[in-house]
């Protein structure tokens, strides 16, 4: 890591961020820098991420936001990097941006009950091969770059499903508090918080964690296509 091209500013919030999360996982590199802080497009004129952190849990997070807030930093939220959108793509210059792909853990798979929960680093991939084994599926359908792109990237960008299937959420807050919508595993009444944070892309808080309805594996399954002679 090399922190030549930082404000002395920025190379004391480096040092800070990693007392949090050590120091082989903050980012200051120039060239590294830049890479993180684009989504598959190059957009001109975009600006570059001050420092990236790749904290490992939602603690983590948590001291990571508080941490940024402080020195007076945005906070941008990225997960597997395979968005077209310009979600995570800094706007100023100063930000810290958090790449959250070590929060890839499977927390809890309850066949009994159909849901997964999994730390919003978790791939669609990770997820597919814990699950499909057991015989079953997500009830939101995976985005097609699945192999890379992650639970959280995703339902911060709605992608494709939102936060229909969604049972509970857990969030970190802009001042660093850590929420949790409550997962529900059976029918209930009363107000959902989950769609408060599907599309936000990380502006409503950052996504840590995500429990997932699931439904049992088809044994068969059939396909057909139809084509029609005209539009009318």
């Amino acid at each position: 890591m090399t922190v030549n091209e930082s404000s002395s500013a920025a190379s004391g919030l480096v040092a800070r961020l990693g007392a949090i999360v050590g120091l082989g996982h903050v980012i200051a590199d120039a060239a590294e820098r830049k890479y993180f802080s684009r989504d598959i497009f190059f957009w001109d004129g975009a600006a570059v991420a001050e420092v990236v952190v790749q904290p490992a849990d939602v603690d983590e997070v948590a001291a990571v936001v508080r941490a940024a807030r402080q020195a007076g930093c945005a906070v941008i939220p990225r997960g597997g990097g395979m968005s077209y959108t310009k979600g995570y793509v800094p706007d100023r210059e100063g930000a810290v941006l958090l790449d959250l792909r070590r929060l890839d853990s499977i927390i809890d798979f309850n066949p009994q009950d159909m849901y997964v929960t999994v730390g919003s680093g978790c791939t669609w991939r990770k997820l597919s091969e814990t699950i499909e084994g057991e015989g079953f599926l997500p009830v939101i359908t995976p985005p097609f770059s699945g192999i890379y792109s992650t639970v959280g990237g995703a339902l911060s960008q709605n992608v494709p499903d939102g936060m229909d299937g969604v049972l509970g959420v857990e969030v970190v807050l802009g001042d660093g508090r850590i929420v949790r919508t409550r997962p529900l595993t059976r029918q209930s009444s009363g107000p959902m918080l989950n769609g408060l944070f599907a599309g936000a892309e990380g502006t409503m808080g950052v996504i840590t964690e995500a429990t997932i309805r699931l439904f049992a594996e088809p044994e068969e399954r059939t396909f057909a296509t139809v084509g029609f002679a005209s539009f009318e």
